[in-house]
């Protein structure tokens, strides 16, 4: 719970930041982000590990920077999923386990157009 808020204040701070660095409020972006995280298994001596694969969802957070072409982007992405164990025969003290986990990706990037011209998309 102390890590949501923490991402929470975070995110507020990065929407409130920008307005008060530049005299002129630079345009943003909110864009919504759906997926799918593809699963995957792995063997081990002691038995197998399967991650199932599941919807991904999350949202992207970009300001247009006064440089015409650059932005700043925040993401964040979760990803809700159950992992299972499977111990193979001869391993004493591996049981096989089932239980829920999820992913969250937050990244941070910029991006930059080359091209100054809509040349082709009027």
């Amino acid at each position: 719970m102390k890590r949501l808020f923490s991402l929470l204040v975070f995110v507020f701070l990065i929407v409130l930041v920008p307005n008060f660095l530049f005299a002129e409020r630079p345009p943003m972006e909110i864009t919504p982000l759906v997926g799918y995280h593809i699963g995957g298994a792995t063997d081990f001596y002691q038995g197998r590990m399967d991650i199932k694969g599941s919807v991904s969802y999350g949202i992207m957070y970009s300001i247009i920077l006064p440089p015409k072409g650059v932005s700043i982007d925040l993401s964040f992405t979760r990803a809700d999923s159950s992992l299972s164990f499977t111990a193979n025969a001869g391993f004493p003290g591996y049981t096989d386990t089932t239980f829920k986990m999820a992913s969250n990706y937050i990244m941070i990037g910029s991006n930059r157009d080359f091209l100054q011209d809509n040349i082709g998309f009027a």
